[in-house]
């Protein structure tokens, strides 16, 4: 067990505390604080496949970035990812990784003093409304059906693969193709894809974030072209995030009811406002 001011980590699971810019997918680590209201860049707590049990001495908000496998308790009951999620004092909220899949905690005014992980900032009685904006609409964190790669040389192909996760003292992500009966390996420090101990690609970093959160055995196709589309990088699209998150949250605040819409068969979330209050 070990005691660090405000947060009591138990257990011996594999964690570090990192800032976002050293986490290992910076995208998802960045976006749980967006979630809380933190600066992108502030630190996180990182749960590498195992588990981990989380004790809180003070009033607080948290956000938990992660696949929909991971198993996410917050005393005793089971709490939503990618939403801000209110914590009281002496709660405690559990996580297990399932020894796949990585996690991240990102918490409100979570810093690191002389070695030492303090929450700057109390939260008492947050606003309900307001914690309802606070969260990642789902179109940010889904990889979608394909996936592009930077191919080296050779001619444009893709291939249906099955997504698996690994640890071998980091994280890795394994592509099977039953088709060519191959498997690829994906390095998420580097976003190369080797296959045969030979990298025939990258995948965009955006890609590979996403790819830490898609549940193992889904399908998915890898286009492999000598051109991609540019993308944003990940502090770039975790920037769009907050500002959406931020104009949600200022629109609870003055009371805007939070509804679902459907436009072509996709769901999106809209704010409606009554505005004949300024008229």
């Amino acid at each position: 067990m070990e005691y660090v001011a405000d947060v009591e980590l138990l257990g011996a699971g594999e964690y570090r505390v990192v800032s976002s810019d050293e986490a290992t997918y910076r995208y998802l680590s960045y976006l749980v604080n967006a979630v809380v209201g933190n600066s992108l860049e502030e630190p996180v707590i990182e749960v590498l496949g195992s588990s981990l049990r989380i004790k809180f001495r003070r009033s607080t908000i948290v956000c938990i970035g992660c696949c929909t496998e991971v198993r996410t308790l917050l005393a005793g009951r089971e709490v939503p990812k990618w939403r801000a999620v209110p914590v009281l004092p002496n709660q405690e909220l559990e996580i297990d990784c399932l020894g796949t899949y990585i996690a991240y905690i990102g918490v409100r005014g979570l810093s690191i003093s002389e070695d030492r992980i303090i929450v700057t900032s109390e939260v008492r009685d947050p606003d309900e409304r307001e914690l309802l904006a606070r969260y990642v609409p789902s179109k940010y964190v889904s990889v979608g059906t394909e996936v592009p790669v930077l191919l080296f040389g050779g001619v444009d192909y893709t291939d249906d693969v099955t997504i698996e996760h690994k640890f071998e003292g980091r994280p890795i992500i394994v592509m099977r193709s039953e088709q060519r009966n191959v498997k690829y390996l994906l390095d998420p420090v580097n976003c190369q894809l080797i296959l045969d101990n030979s990298v025939v690609g990258v995948i965009p970093e955006i890609y590979v974030n996403l790819l830490a959160i898609v549940p193992r055995g889904s399908s998915l196709k890898l286009v492999f072209s000598t051109e991609v589309p540019e993308l944003p990088t990940p502090r770039e699209l975790a920037h769009q995030v907050k500002k959406v998150i931020e104009s949600s949250t200022e629109a609870a605040r003055r009371g805007a009811e939070l509804i679902r819409v459907r436009i072509n068969g996709v769901e999106y979330d809209v704010w409606i406002e009554d505005l004949g209050a300024a008229w």
